[in-house]
This record gives structure tokens, C-alpha cells and sequence, in this order.
């Protein structure tokens, strides 16, 4: 047995180095947590709590009711994006402590709604605003709670546009509790790292073995190679420490079989490791390492890769990890494969299950299981890759999360070979959104989307599938898709094909494809899919009034084309509805004189038959700015159309009759002037 205090520790290398069955100790006891406030108390400083505006009484559009330690916030009246939050009194801390936030294994939230987020407000003794913790942030590598005498906690709801609402949300606060750290977890030095320590360094080693080893209480990695060829970590087990592996500028590294359970005691329970962003297994300028088999418990991050070689690859297979912050997270590299690997986030403050970042080529997410357990941070995504990405895959397993997968706008370089991820055959449980994606070229193939009970729909408006600003021609194709609380199953690019796609409606949506993108960009078709369900209120939304302005005060738009064909529906025929929502007219400036013109050109094919549709839309300037929008046939013996016009001047197209499976609708919208 070696024991360990802080600056003392052996250093290996560069001859042989081989290191099995040794015991390190250090001087973490594992009762460096014990709890600051209690969730009693946080459910007693709810009762006299205020709001964002600084109200005592909840807004006309926000209810609350609290019943012992459960909290139920209802939104349902709000309308248009809004944000709404709740803010406890004031609760006392000791500005010399170190608080973090914890919440019980058993979980908090019980119905989410459009819970978004959990943050803590600091303030002096004299009620001064200090800052805000927010426990998922994680771009520090300790978060806490200190320098405050008094906290508030603030719980956010957020609702959408056209939002169809979800249940309310209810947290049980007896779950949460603020812990105060002692020992040395009060006492570490915070200008430092921890993890850039270690009681035993391999350094410019070529084969070393470290195997069969014990690691406990140590505040700091249990132990760091650096500058080593091919070594070897094996079945070793670390305890209650701040780090496991760190693997610096060395290749071809092997770990294997080692169970890493950085969890800290509480009375009778385990914690995760609170505070210190500590990773379980890291590695920085690193190549070719396996990382397979291993047990990761209570680190906030399961595993964090920097490579600042972008040629460089890890392959982390069949790992079991459960984290605090993230699972798995990948900064660059090429031909990074991560597959087999079950992740559980817990803690309630998790941000993504995978991270794919930075420049990242031909990378490999193969049958991963991802699970959330409780989470209060809405803004949590089972896969997040972003960066430069080039010729990736994500394909089989499943994700539960409040948001499946995430390609955000930076995450796609558009060149000639350059594209996102092909997404196939996932199983993806979502609350929020399945799968979204900005920018570039996807490719969504063979995969499940399915709503959790309680589904909340605020982050990419609840859609089901959220494809924004993708202008090469991406495919959505195969898919089983079930949507229950959201605006529309699919929040649409301005490019893409959705064809052969099987569509479960649990209740009546406002629309089933929502569509914001500027009209003149648009190059989409829809094809073959069969939707089971109630009717929504709008098969196709066109909104185009943002985008752009009127023909006299700007440009509309270009030409563009929408093409939908057999689109089927079980059990009866297909009422097809559109709307083009032209923007608010009031206000708008038309400098000039006369009447600015754009069509809408409709051709309906059914069987042999075709038939041409064409409308004019007319504006009139009326004081200077527009008052009035007119619509009426530019051929007296086209068919009629159904027209609306509502407060929001917002226009429905609706053709008469219902479209028999097979119908083919093409609509153009062409400017006039």
C-alpha cells in the first residue's frame, strides 16, 4: 500500500515500467458532502415566492400551486413564444462554504410541460445580485456555490409559437437539496486542475502495464500517462477519487476492464462526484487509443477526448458509464468510433449523452443505448455533434432524452464532398424533439421517433423532426414517426425530401408540416407517406411573411416548388389544406404608387386529369401603408377556392372537395411585379 498527500507520488519512466496489485490511498475520506439545505427548506422558501417581473402573484397566463414539497406550474395560457419563471425566497448559505446542487436518485420531475431549466440566483447580505449558478454548466472545471449569503432558486417554463401544450409541470422538491463540501473537498486548490495530478505518472514509457491496482480517496487522477507507446491500464479500480485515467500525448493506448466509481459517500447513500468537473477517462493529443469494456461511475464527465490532431482516432466500445454532465465527448479526430456503449446521465443537470466536436471526420456512433433519468435541464441531447464534420454515421440503438439527436448550424461544412451525419435505424424516445438538425445535407433513414409520456414542447418547437436551413437536397425516408405535443410532426428546410415514411398522430396537431423557410429557396417533395391519426388543422403552413417583403416595398420571393404526392391517410381520403402566411400587412411601408402583385399557382393532378389553379394576391396601399390583401382567381373558370382571412392575416388556400390517394400538388409561388 502506497499512501498519497498532495505533491508526492512516484514517476515512471522511461525504462520498463510494470505496476500490478499495488493499493494507492489518499486523503479524501468520502464524507466531504453533507447537505447545506435541505428540499424541505427550498419547499418552504416557495411560499413566498415571486416571479421574473418581481410579482408576489403569478401572471394571468402562469398558475402555481404548491401542496407539501410539490410544485405544479401550469402554462397553458400563454401565447406567442414566452418565458415565464418562478423564484423561491431567499435561502441562507455561509459565503465561506462551497455549495452544490444535487438531486436524489430517485428523481424530482415528475410531468415535465415546458420545464427548461433549474438555476440558483446569488446574492450578498444585503440582497445585492451577485450571479447565477447554473448546475449544467460545465465550462469550468469546478461549479459551485460560494461567496453568497443567500440563494434563490428559479425554475423556468418556456412555450412556442403555435405551441399544442403539454401537461403542466410538476417537481417534487423534496428530491433537491443543496450539499455543502468539507475536508478536502472544501480545501482543494481551485486555480489548478486536480486532474493534472496523479500519485503514480508513466512518462516517455514504451509498453508500461499498470494492472490489478487500487486507487482510493485520491484528489487528483489516479494515474496519468504521458508520452508513452502502447500502455497498457487493466482491471485496475479507482474509489471515491477526483479522476481516473489521463492519457496525454501517448498512442495506442489499451484500457481495459477497470471499473472507475468516483462517487462520494453521504450517510448510507453514493453521490456523483458534485462540483469538480472530473472525468473518468480523459485524453488530450492522443492517438489510436481502445478504450473497451470498462464500469465509469459518477464522474461528471464519463469520458473527454482533445485531440488537436485532426488525424487522430480513439475506438471506446462496450463501456458502461454513468455521468453527471456528459457520457462520452470526442474534440476532434479522424475515424473516432464509439460503439456498444451504454450511458446513463443522472443527476438531473446532464447535457448530452455523446459529443461530437470540433474537426471530426468519418466518425462511427454505432448501437450506443443513451438514457436520461429525471432530467431538469430541457436543453439535454442524447447526441450533440457539432463542429466540421465530415462523412459520419450514427446508426442503431436508442436514445431517451429530452432531445434524440442535435446536428446544430456549425456542425456541417458545405463543400462539394462535406455533409452531416446519415442517421439510421435509431430508436429515439423523445420529449422534446427527436431529431434536429441546421444547415447542410442530412440523411434520416429507418428510424423510430417516439414521444415520451409527458412531452414537452419548447426546444426546436417540439417537432418531432426539426430540419432548419438545410439547403443541399437532405432525405428523411423509412421512418416511424409518432408525434403527441407539438406544433407541427415536422419543422421543415427549405431542401429535402420526406418520402415512405410511416406517421402515428396521437392528437390533433396544428399542422403536420410546418414550413419557414423563405418560399423562394424552397425545393421540397413529399412522398409516399402514410399518416394514421386525426387530421391536423394544416397538412402544409407556409410561412413566408418574415422572410422577405412585398413586391413595391422589397422582394417577395423567387420561384419556388413544393411538390406533395400520395400522401395517404387510413381510413378515408386526404383533405388537403395550405396556408401561406404573408406576415402582418399593417405597418408596412409601400413606397410608390400602385399595387404590388404575387401569385400562387396550384396545379392539381388526379388521374389523367390536370388542373390549373391561379391566384393573384393584390395589395393596396391604403394611408401609406398596407390595410387590406385581396385575393381573387386570375381565371374566372377555375374552380373556387375556399379563402379565410384571420386577425393574424394569415391565408388559407383550401381546394374544394377532398384529393383522392394519388393526388399530386405542386404550388408555386411567383412573383409578380
Amino acid at each position: 500500500m502506497v499512501r498519497f498527500s498532495e505533491g508526492a507520488g512516484f514517476v515512471c519512466g522511461p525504462g520498463a515500467v510494470d505496476v500490478r496489485g499495488v493499493t494507492f490511498e489518499g486523503e479524501m475520506t468520502g464524507d466531504e458532502y453533507a447537505v447545506g439545505i435541505s428540499g424541505a427548506e427550498i419547499a418552504e422558501a416557495f411560499r413566498s415566492a415571486s416571479f421574473d417581473d418581481g410579482r408576489d402573484e403569478a401572471p394571468r397566463d402562469f398558475s402555481v400551486e404548491l401542496t407539501g414539497t410539490r410544485l405544479l406550474l401550469g402554462a397553458g395560457d400563454l401565447r406567442g413564444r414566452a418565458t415565464r419563471g418562478i423564484v423561491s425566497g431567499p435561502l441562507p448559505v455561509d459565503p465561506g462554504g462551497r455549495y452544490v446542487f444535487h438531486q436524489d436518485a430517485v428523481g424530482s420531475v415528475r410531468r415535465y410541460g415546458g420545464l427548461s431549466r433549474l438555476e440558483f440566483l446569488l446574492y450578498d447580505a444585503a440582497g445585492g445580485f451577485l450571479r447565477r449558478y447554473v448546475p449544467q454548466d460545465t465550462s469550468g472545471w469546478h461549479s459551485f456555490v460560494s461567496g453568497a449569503a443567500q440563494v434563490r432558486v428559479r425554475f423556468e417554463i418556456r412555450n412556442w409559437e403555435k405551441m399544442a401544450r403539454g401537461p403542466d409541470t410538476e417537481i417534487d422538491l423534496s428530491a433537491l437539496s443543496l450539499l455543502r463540501l468539507s475536508g478536502r473537498g472544501a480545501e482543494i486548490d481551485l486555480d489548478t486542475s486536480p486532474g493534472n495530478f496523479s500519485p503514480l505518472v508513466v512518462r516517455s514509457a514504451s509498453d508500461p502495464l499498470i494492472e490489478s491496482c487500487c486507487f482510493r480517496g485520491i484528489d487528483a487522477s489516479a494515474t496519468l500517462f504521458s508520452g508513452c507507446e502502447r500502455p497498457t491500464w487493466r482491471n485496475n479500480r479507482v474509489e471515491r477519487c477526483l479522476s481516473g485515467l489521463n492519457i496525454t500525448d501517448s498512442h495506442q493506448a489499451v484500457a481495459t476492464q477497470n471499473v472507475i466509481d468516483l462517487r462520494q459517500k453521504m450517510g448510507g447513500a453514493r453521490v456523483n462526484l458534485k462540483a469538480w468537473r472530473m472525468r473518468a477517462i480523459s485524453g488530450t493529443r492522443s492517438n489510436a487509443a481502445r478504450i473497451q469494456d470498462n464500469i465509469l461511475l459518477g464522474a461528471s464527465w464519463g469520458m473527454e477526448v482533445f485531440q488537436e490532431d485532426a488525424l487522430f482516432g480513439w475506438t471506446i466500445e462496450g463501456n458502461h458509464v454513468e455521468a453527471e454532465y456528459c457520457g462520452i465527448s470526442m474534440h476532434g479526430g479522424e475515424g473516432n468510433i464509439v460503439s456498444r456503449n451504454t450511458i446513463l446521465l443522472q443527476g438531473g443537470t446532464a447535457t448530452r449523452g455523446i459529443e461530437i466536436a470540433w474537426i471530426n471526420r468519418q466518425y462511427r456512433l454505432t448501437a450506443n443505448d443513451i438514457r436520461a433519468l429525471h432530467p431538469i435541464n430541457g436543453d439535454l441531447f442524447g447526441i450533440v455533434c457539432t463542429g466540421e464534420l465530415v462523412e459520419g454515421s450514427i446508426s442503431g440503438g436508442s436514445i431517451d432524452a429530452p432531445c434524440g439527436i442535435f446536428v446544430p448550424e456549425s456542425s456541417i461544412v458545405e463543400s462539394g464532398e462535406t455533409e452531416g451525419p446519415v442517421i439510421s435505424g435509431v430508436t429515439i424516445y423523445y420529449r422534446s424533439c427527436g431529431i434536429a438538425a441546421q444547415n447542410g445535407r442530412v440523411r434520416i433513414l429507418g428510424n423510430s421517433l417516439l414521444p415520451r409520456a409527458g412531452s414537452m414542447a419548447f426546444y426546436c418547437h417540439g417537432a418531432a423532426l426539426w430540419l432548419q436551413g438545410c439547403r443541399a437536397a437532405s432525405l428523411v425516408s423509412g421512418n416511424f414517426i409518432e408525434c403527441d405535443v407539438a406544433p407541427a410532426l415536422v419543422w421543415s428546410a427549405p431542401v429535402f425530401q420526406f418520402a415512405d415514411n410511416r406517421i402515428v398522430l396521437k392528437r390533433r396537431q396544428p399542422a403536420l408540416v410546418y414550413n419557414d423557410a423563405p418560399l423562394g429557396d424552397c425545393e421540397q417533395s413529399y412522398d409516399a407517406n402514410r399518416i394514421d391519426g386525426p387530421a391536423p388543422d394544416e397538412w402544409l403552413s407556409l410561412h413566408s411573411g418574415t422572410q422577405g417583403s412585398f413586391p413595391g416595398g422589397g422582394n417577395l420571393h423567387a420561384a419556388g416548388h413544393i411538390l406533395l404526392g400520395r400522401m395517404l391517410r387510413t381510413g378515408s381520403r386526404l383533405n388537403f389544406v395550405v396556408t401561406l402566411d404573408v406576415g402582418s400587412l399593417d405597418g408596412m411601408i409601400l413606397p410608390g404608387v400602385g399595387e404590388g402583385l404575387f401569385s400562387v399557382t396550384a396545379r392539381i393532378e388526379t388521374g389523367e386529369s390536370t388542373a390549373y389553379l391561379e391566384w393573384r394576391a393584390c395589395i393596396r396601399p391604403g394611408g401609406g401603408s398596407c390595410r387590406r390583401l385581396e385575393l381573387f382567381p386570375a381565371d374566372p373558370d377555375t374552380p373556387a377556392l375556399g379563402l379565410s382571412v384571420g386577425q393574424d392575416r394569415r391565408l388559407r388556400l383550401e381546394p374544394q372537395g377532398q384529393f383522392l390517394v394519388g393526388t399530386v400538388v405542386r404550388m408555386e409561388v411567383v412573383r409578380l411585379s
